[in-house]
């Protein structure tokens, strides 16, 4: 019973973490999606976007990229990355010229 609370969680989790960034750059879609690796075992891929933020009207470029591992038809591991660069961008309003 415990796992399932955890995942829940999890999933509540990343639903946020979505929704973050659908507020932060609305109406984006991915673009570039590229599958570099897909196998039973796992997979691997890159996609990215162009978009303008809704906080500070910048025009962004995000690539990210994940890896998914599975063991007996379950996640094993799941990682991804993004610019964080970019998203401080989109997010700091006044950032005094540092960007």
């Amino acid at each position: 019973m415990p796992q399932k609370a955890s995942l829940n969680r999890k999933i509540a989790s990343r639903e946020n973490d979505f929704k973050f960034v659908r507020d932060l750059y609305p109406g984006f879609e991915f673009e570039n999606t590229k599958v570099l690796i897909d196998t039973p075992e796992q997979a691997f891929g890159e996609y990215e976007f162009t978009a303008v933020s809704s906080k500070t009207g910048r025009s962004v470029h995000q690539l990210f990229f994940g890896r998914l591992v599975a063991e007996n038809g379950k996640i094993k591991l799941l990682r991804e990355a993004s610019n964080s660069f970019e998203m401080a961008r989109a997010t700091v309003p006044d950032s005094a010229g540092l960007f």
